[in-house]
């Protein structure tokens, strides 16, 4: 059966335009595509890294603000910077709630939750910081030191000097023997007076009780020598020795109430926190982080390479329905 003339150009107009309908459906079809890749790449792989870069940021900040808090001195600063801690917690916890809409498979929402997870481990860990922290029993040691104790000790050795200068133009025989012995016995309660002061400043618990030993064996030797002082002096000499073992005394009592202070060593155990429990806490979510920024990028090269594709479609199915129009 031969086909009219009239026919032939039917079929050939329909052929042409099913063809370009064809590439329509084609070029429209690969254009939602492109859309839905570039959607991918910029609004959840790239928001995912940057996300993960800005939670990463803030555990370092909200261990910056720790680090301040451990080293201020002032209750102002203390609160400031505790302060600060909860603050930066805070913007995390924001964070992340953005970061989990950015997660929306289950596999992902998975990660989010031990991101949560391991950032509640953190922030118990730093909270045991922040409680300890904050009694600061070291500082009241040295306040202690510094306030009470060394009026006190300027007044004894200053009135014991003067009984080594009062004894010095005497022509006793026991002279010599009585100057050596004050002298002693300022050489060895300086020494107490010095570990008193280490026992503020050590590193853990053991060089404290290191340390307080040696002060307490040293005011024994204090208390010995003291004694066999005033056996030793009678009249005006005597009463000054009497006055400087009153406020020896009175210092020893004020004393004992740094050593408790300096034996709880809440900054040196703040500090032990803080470089332990804290840092390790810390690490292992940052490393969970950087493995989650890891797969974003991955993400965001797979999304740059599904839409290089999509455009590569949509280009030929244009070409294509351009050429069958003409």
């Amino acid at each position: 059966m031969r086909l009219t003339i009239k026919a032939k150009l039917a079929l050939a107009f329909t052929v042409v335009i099913l063809l370009s309908a064809i590439s329509t459906w084609m070029a429209i079809s690969g254009l939602g595509q492109l859309n839905d890749s570039i959607h991918s790449l910029v609004d959840i792989s790239a928001r995912r890294d940057k996300l993960t870069v800005q939670l990463q940021r803030t555990i370092f900040l909200i261990q910056r603000e720790e680090k301040n808090f451990l080293l201020a001195n002032e209750l102002a600063d203390i609160d400031k910077f505790d302060k600060g801690m909860l603050d930066r917690r805070e913007e995390f916890r924001l964070l992340l709630n953005e970061f989990r809409s950015v997660m929306p498979r289950e596999e992902e929402q998975a990660k989010v939750a031990k991101v949560e997870e391991m950032f509640g481990q953190l922030v118990k860990a730093q909270d045991k910081v922040r409680d300890v922290g904050r009694i600061r029993s070291n500082s009241k040691a040295l306040a202690i030191i510094q306030r009470d104790l060394k009026p006190l000790q300027a007044n004894v050795t200053s009135d014991l000097r003067k009984l080594i200068k009062k004894q010095a133009g005497k022509t006793s025989p026991n002279q010599g023997q009585l100057n050596e012995k004050v002298s002693n016995l300022l050489n060895v309660w300086s020494n107490a007076r010095s570990a008193l002061s280490e026992s503020t400043m050590t590193s853990d618990d053991a060089e404290t009780e290191g340390a307080v030993l040696t002060y307490f064996e040293a005011m024994s030797r204090v208390d010995s020598l003291l004694a066999d002082l005033r056996n030793s002096t009678s009249g005006d000499d005597a009463k000054i020795l009497d006055i400087a073992r009153t406020q020896i005394s009175q210092w020893k009592n004020l004393a004992e109430n740094a050593v408790a202070f300096t034996r709880q060593n809440t900054e040196v155990k703040a500090n032990a926190l803080s470089v332990g429990e804290v840092r390790a806490a810390a690490t292992k979510l940052s490393e969970l982080l950087n493995q989650v920024s890891e797969e974003a990028k991955q993400g965001m090269a797979d999304d740059k390479l599904a839409a290089d594709d999509q455009y590569g479609t949509v280009r030929i199915a244009m070409i294509s329905a351009a050429v069958i129009s003409l």
